[in-house]
């Protein structure tokens, strides 16, 4: 089952041969009871990924690890406590509610990635006029979407694609404990979580919620799909159908 779904997602082969992660330190902050890094991480030979890496000050070394994935919205830094552009804030609001943060004060590493198609990872359409009669995609999921399907793949995986090889990079730092590797998301962040962790089994736990509309995004039935973690092992998992 879990070959049959590597390839129906496909770009899972993006590799080959697999190029140095060649992580490039980008920014470091100190924010009392945590390190902030902000990294870029090789994950193909023309792709880069910024990650921030939430590092406890205090604990026994190697770390418990989580790799947190945003949802839908401005992109990573709106789960690590920071403003869309940039500027630090004082308390988490909207729908992410800065779960990686929280998880890096309950003594969790965080590694959490800058999702394809959001952030600083999103398409530039700048270029469109609208005089002309040029229209703007919908969105850059949906852009990317229908450019990956024509190349056999899909948006799942490329962002598979990316989790699998930050899960490749945790386990080569000396402060991950490299058997204690898990994922939690959110929205599209929590789609990225439930097709990582059904391919992977480095990725011990995992806590998402996700919600799969039947489109060229996701091509699997409409489906919502909510799942509650603990330590080890994934206790509760519930579906139902969308809308009832």
């Amino acid at each position: 089952m879990r070959q049959a779904l590597i390839q129906q997602i496909g770009f899972q082969d993006l590799l080959s041969p697999e190029p140095p992660f060649d992580p490039q330190l980008i920014e470091e902050v100190d924010k009392g009871d945590y390190i902030r890094q902000k990294i870029l991480l090789r994950t193909g030979p023309a792709l880069l990924m910024p990650v921030y890496l939430l590092i406890p000050k205090v604990g026994d070394r190697p770390l418990p690890t989580v790799i947190a994935s945003h949802g839908h919205g401005y992109g990573v830094k709106d789960i690590v406590g920071l403003h869309k552009d940039g500027r630090e804030r004082r308390k988490p609001y909207g729908y992410h509610k800065d779960f990686g943060v929280g998880l890096a004060r309950r003594g969790f590493l965080v590694a959490a990635p800058e999702i394809s198609c959001f952030g600083e990872r999103q398409t530039d359409f700048t270029y469109i006029d609208g005089e002309l009669g040029q229209e703007v995609p919908a969105s850059t999921c949906d852009h990317t979407a229908v450019l990956a399907f024509h190349l056999g793949g899909s948006v799942v995986g490329l962002r598979v694609h990316d989790s699998l090889r930050l899960v490749d990079y945790l386990q080569t730092r000396p402060d991950v404990m490299a058997w204690a590797i898990g994922a939690m998301g959110i929205s599209g962040g929590g789609m990225a979580t439930f097709f990582s962790t059904c391919i992977d089994k480095r990725i011990r736990a995992c806590g998402f919620q996700v919600t799969s509309a039947p489109s060229r995004i996701v091509f699997w039935p409409c489906i919502t799909a909510c799942a509650i973690s603990c330590p080890g092992w994934l206790t509760s998992v519930k579906w139902t159908t969308w809308p009832p």
